[in-house]
């Protein structure tokens, strides 16, 4: 195969990493052309099912990935699986902990998973090569969070990020992003919660294929990811029955989101845990969700689902949670 012919498949394979886990069209307001899709789906049910709004209030384990001086207000050991059925042959998973380190702060870890197989490898000119290619990425999380006073925390997540392109036939291609995210949790009442939260702070992927292809041609790309900004406030009302939340996230790429969410919880099942239903706008896209409780002996199990209309994805995103207390 010829050197400028395998240079452009690299290329191509690299644009592929773009899409792998996000939404199948950009539009003029959007992270489109950027690296990490993974990191702006979601990472669990019960902050899908609102919109995705998690910047403000903690939610679960999963919390530090938006905002990570989110996990200085756990008071107890959390546990998060989440599963997302994606289409087109997409997947993501993940695993989250947060462990309370008392009197003031947490520590907290995550994994996250996605990927995309059967991607048809073609030449510069367009011509199939007869082989399919697979691409996964893992982002590796660690965080601590302190609060200093009783309405102030502050966070700070280190991630690595992994990114491999498999079956290539000559072998495969992988590179590692590192990144920062910090955060801000202001907590002045009872039911009022305030956050900031600045993610992906130097964080990109520098593709070279030299070690795979001896190409005459450029053998670099640059795949950055979106330096991301968020804010975002909420209210829980009715004795902690309902939470209304809103966020506003904007990146280095000239994109904004508006999100949109609430919750409504059912305390009391008669001793046997309790329920919720949510709601909740996402930038164009509708979002729902349920979830349930069980007080289990010395462990409160719960399961959470949600579903995400998204205006440029051909089906509907589906999400299951776990989640652990102990």
């Amino acid at each position: 195969m010829g050197g400028a012919m395998v240079n452009r498949l690299c290329l191509t394979a690299v644009a592929l990493t773009l899409v792998a886990t996000g939404t199948l069209v950009a539009d003029e307001n959007s992270n489109g052309g950027t690296a990490g899709a993974m990191r702006r789906m979601g990472y669990s049910a019960r902050e899908l099912g609102m919109g995705m709004c998690a910047v403000a209030m903690p939610m679960g384990a999963e919390s530090k990935q938006y905002n990570p001086a989110l996990m200085a207000w756990t008071e107890d050991i959390q546990v998060g699986l989440d599963y997302f059925k994606l289409s087109l042959d997409r997947s993501m998973m993940g695993v989250h902990a947060v462990i309370p380190m008392k009197p003031a702060g947490a520590l907290g870890a995550s994994w996250t998973r996605a990927g995309v197989d059967e991607i048809p490898e073609v030449t510069s000119w367009g011509e199939p090569t007869g082989r399919n290619m697979s691409y996964s990425e893992h982002l590796f999380s660690f965080g601590a969070a302190l609060h200093p006073a009783r309405p102030v925390a502050f966070g700070v997540t280190v991630n690595i990020g992994t990114a491999t392109f498999a079956d290539l036939g000559e072998g495969d291609l992988a590179e590692t992003a590192t990144g920062l995210d910090a955060g801000i949790s202001i907590h002045p009442r009872r039911n009022l919660w305030l956050g900031v939260a600045l993610r992906n702070v130097g964080s990109y992927y520098e593709w070279d294929s030299s070690s795979i292809w001896d190409t005459d041609g450029e053998t670099q790309v640059k795949n950055s990811l979106p330096t991301t900004f968020a804010a975002g406030f909420g209210v829980s009302l009715f004795d902690e029955s309902l939470n209304l939340l809103a966020d506003y996230e904007a990146t280095n790429e000239d994109a904004w989101d508006i999100r949109l969410g609430g919750e409504y919880i059912l305390h009391d099942l008669g001793g046997r845990g309790e329920a919720a239903f949510r709601a909740g706008y996402n930038d164009g896209s509708i979002t729902a969700g349920a979830g349930f409780v069980w007080p289990l002996e010395k462990i409160g199990l719960g399961l959470d689902y949600a579903v995400v209309f998204h205006e440029n994805d051909p089906e509907e995103i589906h999400v299951l949670s776990w989640s652990f207390r102990f």
